[in-house]
Parts: C-alpha cells; structure tokens; sequence
C-alpha cells in the first residue's frame, strides 16, 4: 500500500500489537495499480478515451491514476472493518473527489468559452463520473457499517462548477484553492439523528466536536474547542463548562503511571494528529487531538 494509506506502520513495533507486520502483507495485496484498470472501466470515465493520442495527451494516465488510489483505500478500509467487525470508530479519507475537480473540472458542463472544444468532447463525462464512484465506494462502507452505526460524511471545501471557475491559477503554491468554492459538504446519519435536519452555520472547528459527540455520546466538550456540535440531538450536557480538552490531557500525561499506561495507546495520525484511547466506558472509542487544521 502506498505509505500513509493505513495508520500507522509504528505499531507494529509494540509486542501485542505484532500481529499488524502481518496485516500490512494482507493490505499490500489489496493495492490497485492503474495498469490493473482495463478499458471498459476507463470508458464509464472518458467515452471517447480510445480516440487518445497517450503519448501527447496524459491526462487519460491521471484519470487511471485517481481511479486506483481510490480504490486501493477502499481496499484497505472495507478489508479492515469486515476483518475486525468490532471497530469503533473507523475513518475513511478519499482525495478522489478533489484531483477530479482539479484536473477536470474545466471540462464540466456548461462549456466555458475558454475551454477547447476538442478537450470538453474528450473530458466533459470525467467529473460525473467520479462523483458515482464515490458513491459506490460510499455505499458499500454504508453496508459493511451497519444501520446502528452513526456516519458522517465531511469535506473542507467545494468546487465551482459555474462561471466561477478560474481560466488561470495563481503562480503560487496555494494558487490550485483559486478552484474551491467555500461551502463544503457536511451530513450525517444514525440512531438519534433526525431524517431531513437542516444544519446552518457549519465551519471546520466544528468537525471534531461533533465527531466527539456522535462517538462519545454525553462526552462534555471542553471550553477550549472553539467548535460546536452541529447535532443538537447528541448535544452533550454541559458543553462549554467542562475543563479543556488539551488542559485535561497534559495534566493526565504529567502523571508518570499515567503516561506510561497511555504510551501503548497512542497512534499518530499522519504526524498531525493524536488519538488516545478514552476513558470513557464506551469501549474502542478514541478522542482525537489535532495538532493543525
């Protein structure tokens, strides 16, 4: 599996978690590798893809690629939860949507005046077509989860797909965001959460409060989250009041036995992010910690 697919290889290092050496050969037979992928499949993406001169025209190679990296997460993540059934809580990051909207949404119906008309006939089915790969993808992690699971489904950001959309970049390196639009997605599904409930307001500092809320249930979020839960049904009691989250993990990591105890149940995520198992009753529950945004 390309590194970072699955967290974390570091764990294999601890003595009753060995058995993930093992795993990680189980997980490396599950990659997708673009040359796996065979023309019909291409074709749902690009109709007209055997009309590509490949050695001048790329992009066909990048459609491929986006298509297996996606699917090698897939991979990873259904192989996983149907593997351990008793996860809780799984988390599943795709990119798919992102390098689609990067790449080819230019081609997007309506053609814009600027785009070439030789390049929307050959690219214009691209976008679409990832959006229902990723909901396949979506429903099969749906079915493996199990109606009493609590979902959410979150992205940072949009695209534009009208007139909005940049004919050039910043020549710079955050110059691709030119592309996003501000509004992202944010939904949700499970015991307890209301069916066709609007939700105003939402930004990113809400995200992990309301993850914490929905995997922790009655978890008090601490007054040092600037976030909110978007979910009133799963509102914690005493929100706000509670001590801050990173206050009450300090304190607890300057405890000797404490830490120790903790130090076989940290798993970084990425470099950027911590998870330490909670001490909530709830088993398999973990409080995610981020270190940046």
């Amino acid at each position: 599996m390309r590194p970072g697919t699955v967290h974390l290889p570091e764990l294999a290092e601890l003595a009753e978690l060995a058995e993930l050496a093992e795993l990680a050969e189980e997980l490396a037979a599950l990659r997708v590798h673009p040359h796996e992928l065979d023309g019909d499949l291409l074709r749902l993406f690009v109709p007209k893809a055997p009309e590509i001169d490949q050695h001048k025209d790329k992009r066909l190679g990048s459609v491929a690629k986006i298509i297996a990296e996606c699917a090698s997460v897939q991979a990873a993540a259904t192989h996983l939860m149907a593997r351990q059934p008793d996860w809780d809580p799984a988390a599943v990051y795709f990119d798919g949507i992102d390098h689609f909207g990067h790449g080819f949404l230019r081609y997007h119906p309506p053609r814009l005046g600027w785009v070439d008309k030789a390049d929307y006939a050959l690219y214009n089915n691209v976008v679409n077509a990832g959006y229902l790969f990723h909901d396949m993808l979506l429903g099969r992690l749906l079915e493996l989860a199990g109606p009493e699971a609590t979902v959410m489904l979150v992205s940072d950001h949009g695209f534009h797909p009208d007139h909005l959309r940049p004919k050039a970049l910043p020549n710079e390196p955050a110059g691709p965001a030119a592309e996003h639009r501000a509004f992202g997605i944010f939904a949700a599904c499970g015991p307890g959460i209301r069916r066709d409930a609007l939700v105003y307001g939402a930004n990113l500092l809400d995200v992990t409060p309301t993850a914490l809320a929905l995997a922790l249930f009655g978890l008090p979020i601490g007054r040092d989250m600037d976030g909110r839960v978007l979910t009133d049904d799963h509102r914690p009691a005493d929100q706000g009041n509670a001590p801050g989250y990173f206050e009450h993990q300090a304190k607890a990591f300057r405890d000797p036995s404490v830490a120790e105890s903790r130090s076989r149940e940290v798993v970084i995520l990425g470099g950027h992010a911590t998870a330490v198992k909670s001490v909530a009753p709830r088993p398999r529950a973990y409080i995610v910690r981020w270190r940046t945004l």
